[in-house]
């Protein structure tokens, strides 16, 4: 059952404002495609949503961003995005949040997970520089990297399990004071999440389910189609319609069982 797997209570509020231009990244200069996500909790949990366009990025210090995720609650959604402005400004370049963190945003979930964050170029000389800004480098061998923030808490744990080949848009998020950062679009997640669900396991298939679920009448079915049409030419991923079909169908019944709606 995928019933239940939004919670209205904590629904984050996501409002996309598409723009024509484009916009810089957190202090970087790299553009983004897509529009504008302008993201908060409800009014009385953490910061309000910003409605307005940014005209410009107020730089905040390393040390700034990183206090202000310590700060945040810990699994939060915006304990992880102030986390990933860390990463874009440390390391200077396009920095995309991805995975597990992601689907939390677009769904007001509230899982643990890992920070998964796609960028391009991150070796050894990168994650010894994000050692230098607070992170604990695990050395060679390990996926992540840590990030304490309160003593009582265990360390934030981030990875780099991709660069941004595949990512076709992303959507900005803002927080308070100007600060920006970039995340995966709905569709490119929707489509990583069938591509998951293409090793035939029950986990990985109700994961695309519930976020197909979750965002119903939020996700961009031409896009989703043409993705899936561009990734299925990839000889491994030859099964991705049918997981598509399949995941579409399920996420369909459950909606119509729930009273939500019917067809997607």
């Amino acid at each position: 059952m995928y019933v239940g797997v939004l919670s209205i209570s904590r629904m984050w509020l996501i409002e996309r404002i598409e723009v024509a231009v484009s916009w810089p990244c957190a202090a970087l200069g790299h553009p983004i495609h897509g529009g504008v996500l302008v993201v908060g909790p409800p009014a009385e949990t953490m910061f309000q949503p910003r409605l307005e366009l940014l005209p410009s990025w107020s730089p905040v210090d390393v040390d700034g961003l990183r206090a202000r995720a310590a700060s945040a609650e810990a699994g939060s959604i915006e304990r992880t995005l102030w986390i990933t402005a860390v990463v874009c400004d440390v390391l200077d370049r396009r920095v995309v949040l991805i995975g597990g963190a992601a689907h939390n945003l677009y769904t007001g979930e509230y899982r643990p997970t890992d920070i998964d964050l796609a960028a391009t170029g991150v070796g050894r000389s990168e994650l010894e520089l994000l050692g230098r800004h607070g992170f604990t480098d695990r050395g060679i061998g390990h996926r992540h990297i840590e990030l304490p923030l309160r003593g009582s808490e265990p360390p934030v744990l981030v990875e780099f399990p991709s660069d941004l080949t595949d990512i076709d848009a992303t959507d900005r998020v803002t927080l308070p004071d100007g600060v920006a950062v970039e995340v995966i679009s709905l569709p490119d997640l929707v489509v990583d999440r069938l591509i998951q669900a293409t090793d035939g396991t029950p986990v990985t298939f109700d994961d695309a389910v519930a976020l197909l679920v979750a965002t119903n009448g939020q996700v961009d079915w031409t896009t989703v189609l043409r993705l899936v049409e561009k990734r299925s030419a990839e000889p491994w991923l030859d099964g991705l319609s049918k997981v598509l079909g399949r995941a579409r169908s399920t996420a369909e019944a459950t909606i119509r069982r729930s009273g939500l709606g019917g067809r997607m």
